[in-house]
């Protein structure tokens, strides 16, 4: 042994092509995979040669046995399989994430044009993948992104092809070292209906470990609020709020949701009643988008519905309930709909529970179902209503809760037959339910007004055809013609060198009160 790197200590790194190693060095790891443990017996061409290494102690013209171990190496990807747009790992990191192709990410980039020095640079610059931003490079830079992890550095080596599709770089290759230090996921975060009223950027991604979700209290900076032109918060605020308490407004109750110790994040927020009924007290804003700063500070970790026993879980459900029925009283319907669902969503299974559980477990998912439907009856989500009351029903045929809801869906939505069988089933169940007697009322009103619509339609329809004339060319009327069995049997008969055959004539009706007929004497 002449040199070995486990004796001194550290291992050996080299730059690929750059540093001075033998060549049978760089042609074995080139075949070699990242923890690759392998041996090569060298020739001395390819190792020290007839000169040998006086220093090592190889002598000329040595044959040499190279005991290589690949700790680690750079990735390196062929971008389109053409060889156009090589990446080159320069740093790595296993624990980032990977952006989606439309994401907003935060990049620092350096172009490099052999003979004509750096020509662009950007750091921190805010990148759109996809948007097509720096010409043709840019789909090498889409292509290498979706590729990376947050944190990570790559270089990228493109051929002309690849570059610049014109101007004065135009048929030159291009080097560029690029670096993802941010990613900008934006997720719809309104509550209920999901109706993208409330948008959240997180711009930048903190170290911590726990993510916020309900019940989970919560301290973040209010860096700034405002709408159009006009500032709704002055200076930065510190706010404490439990999630799903309806302490702070919608905005803020649902963005947080999902976020980490040291997140920031940008809300744009469409809904002017989603910034009022808690904290920040801003006062009515006037005008949308209302924007929204602020970071993560803190957070006290609760658990998570998988960490929940069964009994842990029906106290939960019990607690949150009652919350959501006082938010329903003042008007926070679409917090109150997202509490019904977190309820129901901790009874998705009921095997989960004992046999002595499994029936408060039902009930308390068939009044959240129910519970949400009401909410959806106020939001608008009409199809939605009916699906939740017809998962009640499919477990109690006989709730006239249920029937009443779905009823009052279906007749908004003009689905009256629908409408009328459930409401003269809730009263064959409740007899006195006023409110049932009066919308079946409506529905068959509405129904006779439909049909009464839809038959003097037709009827104009008909007008507007006119009279037609009467045909009165009867040429190509079909003729049924009864075909001649004597001389049908007759080919029949030419044709298979037979005896002429004659149809048997049809068997006379026997008198009634006739006995039976004598039997044939024997032939």
């Amino acid at each position: 042994e002449v040199d070995s790197s486990r004796a001194r200590g550290p291992a050996f790194c080299y730059k690929v092509g750059q540093d001075d190693v033998i060549e049978a060095w760089a042609l074995c790891v080139r075949t070699m995979r990242k923890n690759e443990r392998s041996r090569f017996t060298v020739a001395p061409p390819h190792a020290f040669g007839a000169e040998g290494d006086e220093g090592l102690g190889v002598p000329p013209d040595s044959t040499i046995i190279l005991e290589i171990e690949l700790l680690k190496c750079p990735a390196r990807e062929d971008l389109f399989e053409d060889g156009g747009a090589v990446k080159l790992e320069v740093k790595a990191n296993p624990d980032g994430r990977f952006p989606r192709p439309s994401d907003e990410v935060q990049v620092s980039y350096k172009v490099t044009v052999p003979g004509h020095g750096v020509i662009m640079r950007q750091k921190g610059s805010i990148y759109k993948l996809g948007g097509e931003q720096i010409g043709p490079l840019g789909k090498v830079f889409d292509k290498a992104l979706l590729g990376m992890r947050r944190g990570e550095e790559v270089l990228l080596t493109c051929r002309p092809g690849y570059a610049f599709a014109s101007g004065l770089y135009a048929g030159e290759s291009a080097s560029a070292t690029l670096a993802l230090e941010e990613i900008h996921e934006v997720h719809d975060m309104s509550l209920g209906l999901h109706d993208k009223s409330i948008l959240r950027k997180r711009i930048r991604e903190g170290d911590g470990g726990d993510r916020i979700h309900d019940t989970t209290t919560v301290t973040i900076d209010l860096l700034s609020v405002t709408a159009g032109e006009r500032r709704l918060l002055e200076g930065r605020r510190e706010m404490s709020f439990t999630v799903g308490n309806g302490q702070a407004c919608d905005a803020l109750e649902a963005s947080v949701v999902g976020l980490r110790a040291g997140d920031e994040a940008i809300l744009k927020v469409d809904s002017l009643d989603a910034c009022q009924g808690g904290e920040p007290a801003l006062g009515q804003a006037e005008e949308t988008p209302v924007l929204f700063h602020f970071v993560v500070r803190k957070l006290d970790k609760v658990k998570e519905k998988w960490d929940l026993s069964s009994a842990e879980r029906l106290v939960r459900a019990r607690e949150r309930k009652e919350v959501a029925t006082e938010l329903f009283k003042r008007g926070r319907i679409r917090l109150a709909c997202h509490l019904y669902e977190l309820i129901a969503d901790l009874f998705a299974r009921l095997d989960f529970f004992s046999a002595d559980e499994q029936g408060a477990a039902a009930e308390f998912r068939r009044v959240a179902n129910l519970n949400r439907a009401m909410c959806m009856l106020k939001l608008g989500d009409l199809k939605l209503v009916k699906e939740l009351c017809s998962t009640v029903l499919a477990e109690d045929a006989g709730n006239t809760k249920a029937l009443f809801r779905r009823a009052k869906a279906a007749v908004t939505l003009r689905e009256y037959p629908e409408a009328i069988a459930d409401l003269e089933r809730l009263l064959e169940l409740e007899p006195g339910s006023r409110e049932g007697r009066e919308l079946l009322r409506e529905a068959k009103r509405l129904r006779k007004q439909t049909d009464a619509q839809q038959s003097g339609t037709f009827a104009r329809m008909c007008a507007g055809l006119g009279d037609m004339p009467e045909r009165t060319d009867r040429r190509e009327d079909d003729v049924v013609v009864m075909p001649d069995l004597e001389q049908e049997m007759a080919k029949i008969a030419a044709q298979h060198g037979l005896p002429p055959m004659r149809a048997r004539p049809p068997a006379a009706a026997e008198p009634s009160g006739a006995g039976p007929s004598p039997e044939p004497a024997e032939a």
